[in-house]
């Protein structure tokens, strides 16, 4: 199954890396996916086309962590 992935799911996603001081692979790692699938994700123009586990895990990784800790 694939989910479509926002534009603002990907602002958050960017945001929430300079607020934690991530670069792409300690982002990589943090959220569980591959470094192309993270690549795919902060450069390719949004609306992005990804499986939902990569939709999930992205989404739960926003909740935990969109506040800096």
């Amino acid at each position: 199954m694939e989910k479509i992935f926002p534009k603002d799911s990907q602002n958050k996603l960017l945001i929430s890396m300079a607020i934690n001081k991530l670069n792409r692979k300690e982002l990589s790692v943090a959220v569980g996916i591959s470094m192309p699938t993270t690549r795919k994700l902060l450069s390719h123009e949004a609306p992005i086309i990804v499986s939902e586990r990569t939709y999930q895990l992205v989404q739960e990784w926003l909740i935990n962590n969109s506040e800096g800790k």
